[in-house]
């Protein structure tokens, strides 16, 4: 007596019907998400180059609009360094980020971080609004990534390349 497919227990399991649907399913959703990682990348590599740029506007303006005639205290060439550093440090990042490169994004959240806190501080909401917007974006590119990443899907893939 033989059983039938159906009613033996210990049969391999069949494959999918619709096996192939799933795995184009699959690809669709990895190209979409690929697709937005990367227009994210390239947004939020402009917000920090914006903002490096403004922060190398305020270390050009910030000493020639001093009118005193008195030499400044080490204290304003100390921040006035900071904010320089922090600047150039935002453009390289920006910059970065718009070429796709992930380490960059890890670069920005190091120098966005201390940037808000300080921006939160003075009460400057407007560079920390700014500033913010680009934590939260960066976070988001982050977290697509790392499901790119475990999915096998490189950052740096074109987009028409993926099946």
């Amino acid at each position: 007596m033989t059983d039938s497919p159906s009613e033996n227990p210990y049969q391999s399991p069949s494959l999918l019907v619709d096996e192939e649907a799933i795995v184009a399913d699959m690809a669709v959703k990895d190209r979409l998400l690929l697709q937005k990682c990367q227009q994210q990348m390239v947004l939020l590599g402009l917000l920090w180059i914006v903002i490096g740029l403004l922060g190398l506007g305020i270390t050009v303006i910030a000493p020639i609009s001093e009118t005193t005639s008195e030499f400044p205290g080490p204290l304003i060439f100390a921040l006035i360094s900071l904010v320089l550093a922090s600047s150039v440090l935002h453009l390289i990042a920006g910059v970065l980020v718009c070429f796709k490169q992930h380490s960059a994004v890890y670069l920005g959240l190091v120098i966005g971080y201390p940037t808000a806190f300080v921006n939160l501080l003075l009460l400057n909401l407007c560079p920390f609004l700014m500033l913010g917007t680009g934590l939260l974006l960066a976070h988001r590119v982050l977290r697509w990534a790392k499901e790119l990443h475990a999915r096998g899907v490189r950052l740096s893939t074109p987009v028409e390349l993926l099946p």
